[in-house]
């Protein structure tokens, strides 16, 4: 069905108001005619009925026509006006029209023209209104949108502080590996954003409950707290203490609203029910410490008064809290277990490098003093000189593994130092350079450097364990022998020496943790090659000790160069 049009005709003249209300009869369409010769009773009646079209007469008894037609657009501002006029008020017809009134019908009414009009008006006014309407609709749908927008901004500083806390509480619990220090924070935590005051147990391994920290927001509270939770003191009492339920059961226990009720089946007796008043506990929380299956103890969170209630994001809050606050015991139990361990590891390492260095060295000895006297007298073939320097060979290496248990036990124990004096390091770098020489056969070695003695402070013995650790690398890592070249540079302010091999290399993703301690390569033919994993992580230690830095280039299957770098240090001046 077609929507109802509801017109008003306002004119002094009933002869025309008839004649105009049978022209609009007589139009396709549903239109609802209402007439007025009144002023005062069209504004009443615009007042009362949202009309769709409102035609009058420009000039009218009682009140100006263009007084009428601000009147009009006050009461039905949405409302398209048609003015009718005769032909010598063209003046008025501008101000009318400036004055907002939608068109003006000239008398004599040219019936064609006056019906067109109107149709427009009308369709005019129904999009005015859809307009008005729908503007109402999208301010009601902004004030909505900005009452989501604040509870969401509210609920995202909430969110927002909420993780602030965590952060700052997960900071404070992990700087302090000390058991009982790390559960009194938790409390202290508690009542700087969860609780007014906060009690922490700890589970002793008999079972029982044991309190061992107390925060109030008041601290001179705090030592009430302390009484009120000292009457659960022994089995009989503890069964009464709600965190026992709460171990029992390894689930939160969540009270919104504490009742006379809750506080009569807590409390021990008459005197224990008039501290635990003065407390004046209104809604509390209980959670377990759970970490890694095992619980370590329980918390109590409570809220004084009834007037904030915990609501169940609380409790989500405190589980968290609870959660690291367990994790952080948790380490703190390992740490100390695993000093305790170390301790035991380092006295072993310690004692048996020290027995082991004794009879190696002795062993050394004797196998080069035999191998000689054999020499001397002619009674050695190949065969025997080949077994006695691989005996003499793996001793050596025995005694280097030796040495890297004994550097890493000085180094985790902080007293692996240097003892700084003057040393030519040209002339280290080929001393070591000939012993090699001498003693391996497989490899040939070239040196590439100046040749000139060059005075530094430094440690001779640390740093002759450098280039040996590197050369031993070089030969292990070269299985079918090959040529490694020492390339040594200075200048005026560092000195750089580098290894090159031309062994099976090193994979990429392996170079990061080259130095690390007890990193092997994995490698298909690093396999079949001994070792700790430990020379690397001690030579960087002792480059880093004289200040200076060492890397490694390395392809698979193209050797590897591995160079050091250090500032030239002096004991005394350089010569001008």
């Amino acid at each position: 069905m077609a929507e109802l049009s509801q017109i008003l005709i306002i004119d002094d003249d009933p002869s025309l108001l008839k004649a105009l209300t049978e022209v609009l009869s007589l139009q396709p369409g549903h239109m609802k005619i209402a007439t007025s010769n009144s002023p005062k009773e069209a504004l009443a009646m615009a007042a009362i009925t949202e009309f769709d079209a409102i035609i009058s007469d420009i000039k009218m008894p009682g009140m100006d026509g263009l007084t009428l037609l601000r009147e009009l657009k006050a009461v039905s501002p949405n409302t398209p006006i048609l003015l009718m006029t005769a032909h010598n008020d063209r003046e008025h017809v501008v101000y009318a029209l400036r004055g907002g009134a939608y068109d003006y019908i000239q008398k004599p009414i040219d019936t064609d023209y006056f019906v067109a009009s109107l149709h427009r008006a009308i369709q005019m006014g129904q999009l005015s209104r859809q307009v008005a309407q729908q503007k109402k609709a999208l301010e009601r749908h902004a004030e909505e949108l900005e009452l989501t927008v604040q509870e969401a901004v509210a609920q995202a500083q909430e969110a927002q502080r909420r993780l602030a806390f965590l952060a700052s509480a997960s900071t404070l619990l992990a700087s302090s590996l000390d058991y009982d220090a790390t559960l009194s924070r938790v409390a202290r935590l508690a009542v700087l954003f969860l609780a007014d005051y906060c009690i922490v147990d700890s589970l002793e391994e008999t079972g029982e409950l044991r309190c061992v920290g107390v925060a109030h927001v008041d601290r001179n509270k705090e030592a009430l707290v302390q009484e009120a939770r000292a009457y659960y003191n022994d089995a009989a009492t503890l069964e009464q203490y709600p965190g026992t339920k709460t171990i029992q059961d390894h689930q939160s226990q969540f009270f919104p609203r504490v009742d006379f009720e809750l506080l009569e089946k807590c409390t021990i007796n008459p005197e224990h029910f008039k501290i635990i008043k003065k407390l004046n506990p209104g809604s509390m929380m209980i959670v377990p410490m759970v970490a890694t299956d095992r619980t370590l103890g329980v918390l109590t969170f409570v809220r004084i008064g009834n007037d904030r209630e915990y609501q169940l994001d609380d409790l989500s809050l405190a589980e968290d809290l609870t959660r690291r606050a367990a994790l952080a015991v948790e380490n703190a139990q390992l740490y100390k277990e695993a000093q305790q361990a170390l301790q035991v590891r380092d006295e072993f390492l310690s004692i048996a490098s020290h027995e082991l260095k004794t009879p190696l060295t002795s062993l050394l000895g004797n196998v080069q003093l035999l191998q000689r006297r054999l020499e001397r007298k002619g009674l050695i073939g190949e065969p025997e000189t080949r077994s006695l320097s691989n005996l003499a060979s793996q001793t050596r290496r025995l005694n280097r593994l030796v040495d890297s248990l004994l550097n890493l036990n000085r180094l985790e124990a902080g007293q692996l130092t240097i003892d700084e004096g003057e040393l030519d390091i040209n002339g280290l770098v080929r001393r070591v350079i000939e012993e090699f020489r001498e003693t391996v056969d497989t490899h040939t070695f070239e040196y590439q450097g100046d040749g000139e003695p060059l005075l530094i402070a430094g440690d001779e013995l640390r740093l002759e364990q450098v280039l040996q650790n590197l050369l031993h690398n070089a030969i292990k890592y070269s299985p079918e022998g090959g040529q490694i070249s020492f390339i040594y540079e200075h200048n005026d302010e560092c000195i750089t020496i580098q290894i090159k091999d031309t062994g099976i290399g090193i994979p990429q993703d392996a170079i990061p943790h080259l130095f690390d301690r007890f990193f092997r390569v994995d490698h298909n033919k690093a396999r079949k090659i001994s070792g700790l994993g430990l020379g690397l992580y001690i030579v960087k230690e002792i480059i880093s000790l004289h200040g200076g830095t060492i890397d490694v280039e390395s392809m698979e299957g193209q050797g590897s160069t591995f160079r050091i770098q250090f500032p030239i240090k002096t004991l005394t001046p350089l010569p001008a």
